[in-house]
C-alpha cells in the first residue's frame, strides 16, 4: 500500500497543522509500505510522529525530502520505524552535522538499504559519524550529493572500509556551493581506492553547475583523469564515470573563492516556514473571498470549431456562425476552440481550466449543455 501527500499537486492534502502529521487518523496505516510526504511543510514534530507511530508497522519507504525539518531529534534513535525502513530520503531538510550524529545514533535498522542526505549541510564531522555508523556496512546506496564534506571527512568515510556493500555513492558538489572544493585539487586517493568501496556499480564525483547544466570537474585534474582512465588497474565504474563525462574544463586559475557567509543553506528552514505561512494566509483569503481581485461575472465555455456552422448555431445559439462572431463574445483561440460566455445563473461562476480533448472525443464540460456552469477541472 502506498500513500503520497505531495505538496506539488493541487489535489494534495497537507499534513496536520503547523508541521504535524495528519495521517494518524487513517485506519489502514498498518498495511502502509510507502509514504511520500515530500515538500508538505512537515516539521520536527511531524517527523517524530511518523517515526514513532505504532500504526506504521510495515513502512519500508519514507520520503521526507524538501521539508523544513531543521533538526533530527535525538529521541528518534530507538523509533519503531527503524525496524522496517528500507529507504529513507531526507534530501534538503536543513540537516547538519549535529543532526547526522543524532540520526546515526540509531544502531538497529536491520532493513535499511538506501539513504539520501543530498542538499543538506553535512560536513566532515557528519561524514565521520556516518563512517562509524553500525548501519553503514549494510547500505546499498548513500547519496551525499551537494554537501560540504572536506577532505578529512571523505578520507574518514572511505578509509573506514565499512561500506563494503555500497552499490551507488554520490559525492558531487554544485559550483554555487560556497564551500565547493577547488576543481584543480584532486580527491583524496582513498575515495577512488577499490578497497574503500569494493562493490560500487556507480559513483558520482566532482563539481557540476545545476543551474546552467554544466560540469566543471570530475574530481580529478585533467592529466590525472587521463592517466586514471587509461590505467588497467582503474576500477570499472570509475573508468565509466570519467569516460562518459561531457565537461567544460575549469582549472584552479581564477577560481572564485567562496565565503560561508553567502551559504544559501543558512536560515533555509526559517525561510521555508515564512513561505508556508504566506501560502496559508493566501489560501485563507481565497476561501474568504478576500484576495484583492474579483472573478469574472460570466463563465467561459470552450466549443470545438470542428462543428459545421449550422450545427454550431443550432447547438450553441449564443455563438452562431463562427465567421461572424463579436470579438470578446466568441473569440477563436489558438487551441481550435471558440469561447462562449454563459450566464452565471445567480451564483459565482466556475471556470474550466482543462484543455481540448486531443481528438479523444468531446470534452466533458460540453456535455452539460449550453448555459450550464462549468466544473473546475484539474490536469
Amino acid at each position: 500500500m502506498t500513500c503520497g501527500i505531495s505538496g506539488s499537486r493541487g489535489s494534495a492534502r497537507r499534513p496536520g497543522g503547523h508541521g504535524g502529521c495528519g495521517t494518524r487518523d487513517c485506519g489502514r496505516l498498518t498495511n502502509l509500505t510507502h509514504l511520500n510526504v515530500a515538500a508538505t511543510g512537515l516539521g520536527a514534530d511531524g517527523l517524530a510522529a511518523l517515526m514513532q507511530s505504532k500504526r506504521l508497522q510495515n513502512l519500508a519507504t519514507l520520503d521526507l525530502s524538501y521539508n523544513p525539518l531543521g533538526s533530527w531529534p535525538a529521541a528518534l534513535a530507538s523509533a519503531s520505524a527503524w525496524r522496517t525502513l528500507r529507504t529513507l530520503d531526507v534530501a534538503e531538510c536543513g540537516l547538519g552535522d549535529d543532526d547526522i550524529a543524532s540520526l546515526t545514533a540509531a544502531t538497529a535498522a536491520p532493513c535499511l538499504r538506501s539513504i539520501s542526505l543530498a542538499y543538506n549541510s553535512v560536513g566532515s564531522r557528519g561524514a565521520r559519524a556516518l563512517a562509524s555508523w553500525p548501519v553503514l556496512p549494510q547500505l546499498w546506496e548513500l547519496n551525499l550529493h551537494e554537501n560540504i564534506i572536506g577532505d578529512d571527512g571523505l578520507v574518514a568515510l572511505a578509509a573506514s572500509r565499512a561500506a563494503q556493500m555500497l552499490l551507488e555513492l554520490d559525492l558531487e558538489q554544485d559550483y554555487w556551493n560556497p564551500r565547493v572544493r577547488n576543481p584543480g585539487t584532486p580527491l583524496p586517493a582513498e575515495v577512488t581506492d577499490y578497497a574503500s568501496f569494493p562493490s560500487l556499480d556507480a559513483m558520482f564525483l566532482g563539481i557540476i553547475d545545476e543551474y546552467h547544466g554544466a560540469r566543471y570537474s570530475s574530481g580529478l585534474p585533467a592529466r590525472m583523469r587521463a592517466d586514471t582512465t587509461s590505467a588497467s588497474t582503474t576500477r570499472p565504474e570509475l573508468a565509466a564515470f570519467l569516460t562518459h563525462l561531457d565537461m567544460e574544463e575549469s582549472d584552479d586559475s581564477g577560481w572564485e573563492s567562496r565565503s560561508a557567509d553567502h551559504d544559501f543553506r543558512t536560515g533555509r528552514a526559517e525561510r521555508h516556514m515564512e513561505y508556508l505561512d504566506e501560502a496559508r494566509d493566501f489560501a485563507r483569503r481565497m476561501m474568504e473571498g478576500d484576495i484583492g481581485w474579483h472573478p469574472p461575472a460570466t463563465t467561459i465555455q470552450r466549443i470545438p470549431l470542428s462543428l459545421p456552422p449550422a450545427a454550431m448555431g443550432a447547438a450553441y445559439p449564443a455563438v452562431g456562425d463562427r465567421h461572424s462572431q463579436v470579438p470578446g463574445d466568441g473569440d477563436t483561440t489558438s487551441s481550435g476552440y471558440a469561447c462562449r460566455r454563459a450566464p452565471s445563473q445567480g451564483h459565482l461562476p466556475r471556470i474550466n481550466v482543462g484543455w481540448g480533448d486531443g481528438g479523444l472525443g468531446e470534452p466533458e464540460h460540453l456535455k452539460a449543455g449550453a448555459g450550464s456552469p462549468l466544473p473546475l477541472r484539474r490536469r
